[in-house]
This record gives C-alpha cells, structure tokens and sequence, in this order.
C-alpha cells in the first residue's frame, strides 16, 4: 500500500478532527468527510509510518448516519468537518472524542457525560473571520480550503448568517477599493450585534488612508453599524462599533479586539453551570482566571461570591471593568497580568474555587505548578481542546486531584470541536 493506491473498506468511527477511520491490512486510514458506516473507495495520499490518509473517491455503501450538507463549499472550506453527519452522530462522536482524550493522553478513566446539545445548530456564530488575500492589486476574501493554504472565495456561510444575506458579498466589494501589493495578506470579522446590525473588523498590512469607501458602505449599506481599520497598532473606527450582548440579566460590553465567546445559546448554558457548580460548593473566594471582558466573573460576584479575574489582554480588562461598572456589580477586582505570573501570590489569599479558562493551547507549566503546589479545594476547567484538557488535568490528578464531574456542551455544531466543562476537587 503506498501513495495513490486504491483501497476499499467501512468506516468505523470519527478521529478527533472528525475524519473517518478504516483499518486496511493493519494500518489506520483517515478519510475526511465520511461517516462511520460508509463502505467506501479511497485513494492514499499521505503514508506515515503508523498511518494513512487518504481522500473518498466513491461511496459504495451510504451510512444510515449521513445527511445533506447545507453549505455549498461544503468538502472544500476547512471551517466546517461534520455537516455530512447527523447532528445525533455529531454528539455521540464528540462525547467520544472527550473520553478517547482522557483515555489516551490523561491515562484517565473519565465518566464524560453526554454533551449537551445546541437548539441552534445553523446561522449561531457571533462572528466569523475572512482571510484576505493579494489578488491584482486589490484583496481576494474567503475561507482557508482543506489544504490550509489555498483561499476559497464565498459568499455565504450558513453556520454564521442566512444564505440569502448580502454581507459576505459586500465585504467582497468593498474590499475591491483595497490596494495590495503582492504576497499580501489579511483579515476581516464579521461580527453580529444583538440589535441585528454587523461590525466589520479589518486587520490590514496598514491602514487605508482613502476611508471614502467606508464611509460609503456605511451609507448604502443599513445593516453596517460600523467599520474598524487596524494594522496591529493603530485603530481607526467609523460609525458605531459598539457591541453589547445580554447574558442572564446582565449588560456586555465586547470589542472585535477582545475574545468572546461564539454561541450565545451554549455560552449562557455553560455560564450557568459552572454558577451552578459554584453554588453547589458555597465557596466565598472566586479566583477567575483568563477571564476575559468579565462574564464568569461578574454573575459568580453576583450570586455573593468575591472574585478576582486575571486576564493579560489590556482591552479585556477594560471592558471588564466597564461592564462592572455598568451593572453595578461589586466585589469584584479585575488585575491586568500573565496569569502564571501572578498565580502564585493569589493561591496564597486561599479561594475555595479557581475558574480557568486558557486558549486552546492550554494552561502553561507553572500555573500547574503553582496550583498543586498550594492547592485550591476545588478547580473548574473550561476547554475548547480535548487534547490539552486531558493534558493538564492528568498533570492535576497526579498531583491529588480527582475529577468529580465533566460536562461537554455543543459550542460548535457541524464541526469537530467541542467545549468542555471539568470540575476537580482535592
């Protein structure tokens, strides 16, 4: 079996980054975008030395959990893994995926529960980023394909808005008065409002000194808020870029410079259960860190509990502190520091739960060191990233820590990813 070979068999399950496998003569094939219960022809086109991957050439046999996808660059655009499958199979594979991460990177036997399940599984996304490329002078805009290089020009995207909405080619027309030089790239986010408006968010080799085209769009175009030019140092905004969004009662506040996450549905439910896991400990002292514009920190001050939120980026905290203040929230103190840096002194005031939240690379060495070196009653991870979830709880657990409960929630429908709550105690 080698490069360009022909070889057939079934599908019998979904590999973390949603790919079938099919064993053939004792070597693992990932085949993207079948499903588990496909007989299928395949053709190699990467040969490791304990795996394969190959692409589907034809199905000869079609899984009872195949469906239709939606989208029409479904297959060619990298954002999307799982819109082939049905959304039943979609949460059984990543329940799976959570308990294979435990299993083979923790070496821990974790009862994961059933992932709870989005009611909006189309047009959920808060935003969405666009890459920009340099085509004749100007920018071509679209998705990364699969081959994580080559750009894929869109004009929809149903996991973000209506197909029949006109944003994404008018993005492309606008992005047309752009002047490029080769080998240029950047970026436009497209961000929702809860007013049903969009904020247009674009990072740029530098910044347009002509802003006549902006102000246009912002003219003819009624849903457009507002418009920010950005090279990475600068920051220019037209119209009105403020975003807000409501969760439980409370006001938000959030910048296209600042993280948030991007199911509101899914968000709120998993705000509410780590409130609920909270509660259920009547701990007093909250530490929250990577805490963002604030959301966790502020309904845990809410409910009685003082908290600390830690966060490195400046516009975070900002806004953290504006939301605070807009809800009149109090007990709450928001420090502006690397978590690893700061961690060590915070452990010593003694709080009964930590909050993290890390990107999806995970939780750096020394804040894992710092937490079993003076460790709290009880720690509550939140995850986007199996693999580095199961990375940093084995290192805990090593250290004394048991995990009493983990809850996977659906973030992401119609891809392979999926967030993760754990709750450990020591």
């Amino acid at each position: 079996m080698g490069i360009r070979s022909m070889i057939s068999g079934t599908v019998t399950a979904l590999s973390s980054e949603g790919h079938g496998i099919m064993r053939h003569e004792g070597m693992v094939v990932f085949i993207p975008f079948t499903a588990p219960g496909d007989r299928i022809n395949c053709r190699i086109v990467q040969q490791k030395k304990n795996f394969c991957i190959a692409t589907l050439v034809s199905i000869e046999e079609t899984s009872v959990h195949r469906t239709i996808p939606s989208c029409p660059y479904f297959g060619r655009c990298g954002g999307c893994q799982e819109q082939h499958l049905d959304y039943t199979t979609q949460l059984n594979s990543k329940q799976q995926l959570v308990a294979d991460a435990f299993k083979r990177i923790g070496n821990l036997k974790v009862d994961v529960l059933p992932v709870v399940p989005a009611t909006l599984q189309w047009q959920y996304r808060r935003h969405v980023t666009l890459s920009m490329h340099a085509q004749e002078g100007s920018f071509a805009v679209g998705y990364i394909e699969t081959d994580q290089t080559t750009l894929l020009p869109v004009t929809q995207c149903p996991i973000f808005i209506d197909p029949n909405d006109p944003l994404i080619n008018q993005v492309r027309e606008l992005t047309q008065h752009l002047k490029s030089n080769p080998e240029e790239k950047g970026r436009v986010s497209l961000f929702k409002a809860e007013t049903d408006l969009y904020v247009i968010y674009f990072l740029l080799p530098r910044i347009p000194t002509e802003r006549a085209p902006f102000e246009e769009a912002l003219k003819i175009y009624p849903k457009w808020a507002g418009i920010v030019l950005s090279d990475g140092r600068e920051v220019v905004e037209l119209g009105n870029t403020a975003l807000t969004c409501a969760v439980n009662g409370l006001e938000f506040s959030y910048s296209p410079r600042s993280f948030i996450q991007n199911h509101p549905e899914q968000s709120l439910n998993i705000y509410t259960y780590v409130c609920g896991l909270v509660t259920t400990s009547s701990a007093k002292m909250v530490l929250d860190l990577y805490c963002g514009i604030g959301i966790s920190s502020l309904l845990l001050a809410r409910q009685g509990c003082d908290v600390v939120g830690v966060e490195v980026s400046e516009v975070a905290v900002q806004l953290a502190q504006h939301n605070a203040r807009k809800n009149g929230i109090k007990g709450i103190n928001f420090k502006r520091a690397d978590v690893g840096s700061v961690l060590p002194n915070l452990l010593k005031q003694q709080p009964d739960i930590v909050v993290i939240n890390p990107p999806r690379i995970g939780v750096e060495a020394r804040v894992l060191d710092a937490l079993v070196k003076n460790p709290p009653k009880e720690i509550i991870y939140i995850s986007c990233m199996p693999s580095t979830l199961a990375r940093d709880v084995r290192a805990l657990c090593e250290k004394g820590y048991q995990v009493k409960s983990c809850q996977p929630f659906d973030m992401f429908p119609q891809t392979a990813h999926v967030e993760t709550v754990l709750h450990l105690s020591c």
